[in-house]
């Protein structure tokens, strides 16, 4: 999964700073970047969660600036701890990956829970993903079932995608290749490339009969989630 970048620049308010851990570091002496990496540091901390996490984003990627992801991961503590919900999904792949912090896959999937309150639809789909996996939790088909199902809900290309491999495989959910062949669609036709391999290798078990009650199942649900 991809993390989450923001590197322009914003208007930013001044707030109290509100880290709980009194972290210093980055805080007294500009970062040596460029002009734009200098404002964006001015602006974050002075305690703008945004301006956290647009900085976090320089470091993650190295532009304007030297990459370095321990000071991406400290720069998006500092946001997530604000409830920034980007910076949430950040830091906790950064745990994932064990970049910039000890791997750590508790402390991912605590992060991903605090997004996925916040109704983020790429926190629910990574939750389903640590659980199909036994990433930080013991492996539940049925638990990542169910947070494939909410980001599916909510327009998820990849959670459609996965669901319609559990729904196929009959992990976590009854088997049934009519629903498959239904999320598979609707990810197809977001983007997903493995959504729309997977139409045509579910497609051919099907019959038409078959295949039309799945395209009408997905109009439904097409409409069900552009109405959210």
């Amino acid at each position: 999964m991809f993390r989450i970048f923001c590197i322009s620049l914003m208007t930013i308010a001044l707030l109290r700073p509100a880290w709980s851990d009194l972290d210093l570091s980055g805080l007294l002496a500009p970062p040596a970047g460029d002009a734009d990496t200098i404002a964006a540091w001015e602006s974050a901390r002075t305690g703008d969660p945004d301006a956290q996490f647009g900085l976090a984003s320089r470091y993650d990627v190295g532009q304007g600036i030297r990459q370095d992801y321990r000071e991406a991961a400290r720069w998006y503590r500092r946001a997530a701890e604000q409830g920034h919900v980007n910076a949430q999904i950040n830091l906790a792949l950064l745990y994932t990956d064990g970049l910039g912090v000890d791997q750590d896959h508790q402390q991912a999937l605590a992060l991903f829970r605090q997004a996925a309150q916040a109704g983020d639809a790429r926190a629910d789909y990574s939750l389903g993903l640590m659980h199909y996996q036994g990433q930080g939790v013991s492996r539940d088909f049925t638990e990542a079932f169910n947070w494939y199902r909410k980001a599916a809900h909510k327009g998820h290309a990849k959670a459609m995608n996965n669901l319609g491999v559990l729904y196929t495989l009959g992990q976590g959910t009854g088997k049934d290749e009519v629903l498959a062949y239904t999320w598979f669609t609707l990810g197809a036709t977001r983007g997903d490339p493995e959504a729309a391999a997977n139409v045509g290798l579910v497609g051919k078990k099907l019959s038409p009969e078959q295949r039309q009650q799945a395209s009408e199942r997905a109009g439904a649900l097409e409409t069900e989630i552009g109405s959210r």
